[in-house]
C-alpha cells in the first residue's frame, strides 16, 4: 500500500536534484585548466569541439542563442585563450572557430567530468531491474509532460 508519504519524499528527491543540477549549472569549473571555466563557456567549448571550424551562425543555432550572445561569449573566450578564430583562404570573410590547446584541454577534461559523472550514476541504475528503469523513466517522463514546458529530448547526451 502507498502513503502519502511516500510522494513526499519522491517530490523531496527530486526537488534536492533539480537544485544540484542548478548548482552544478552556475559553478565555474577549472576541467583540467588553470583557469575558471563557466557553464556558458564549457558549453560553447564543447560545441565547437563536436562541431570544429564552425562559424558564429552555426554555433548560435548549436547553442540555441542569438548571434550577438554569441559574439560576447567567443571574445571573452578568446581572451582567457580557449578558442582562436580564424578566416578560409577561399572565404576571407567568414569567420570559423576552433579550440585552442587550452580550450582542447578543457574539451577533454569536460567530457571526463561527465564520463565520471555517468558511471556513478549507472553504478546505480545497475542495480534495479530493466522494467523498474523503465516505469521510472515513463515516470519522469510523464512528470515532465504535466509540467507543461517543452525541452529537447537529450537522452543520447547532455543538453545544450
Amino acid at each position: 500500500m502507498r502513503t502519502p508519504d511516500i510522494y513526499k519524499q519522491l517530490i523531496a528527491a527530486v526537488l534536492r536534484l533539480l537544485n544540484q543540477l542548478n548548482q552544478m549549472e552556475k559553478t565555474p569549473q577549472p576541467f583540467g585548466t588553470d583557469i575558471q571555466i563557466h557553464p556558458s563557456e564549457i558549453h560553447t567549448i564543447a560545441a565547437i569541439g563536436d562541431h570544429p571550424g564552425c562559424n558564429m551562425s552555426e554555433l548560435a543555432g548549436e547553442l540555441g542563442i542569438a548571434k550577438p550572445s554569441v559574439s560576447e561569449i567567443v571574445q571573452k573566450m578568446e581572451a582567457k585563450k580557449l578558442i582562436a578564430r580564424y578566416k578560409l583562404l577561399k572565404n576571407r570573410k567568414e569567420v570559423r572557430l576552433k579550440l585552442t590547446p587550452k580550450g582542447l584541454t578543457a574539451y577533454k577534461g569536460h567530457a571526463e567530468f561527465h564520463a565520471d559523472m555517468y558511471s556513478e550514476i549507472y553504478s546505480h541504475m545497475k542495480k534495479l531491474p530493466e522494467e523498474a528503469l523503465r516505469e521510472f523513466k515513463d515516470t519522469l517522463d510523464q512528470i515532465s509532460s504535466s509540467l507543461g514546458t517543452e525541452t529537447p529530448d537529450t537522452t543520447e547526451g547532455e543538453s545544450k
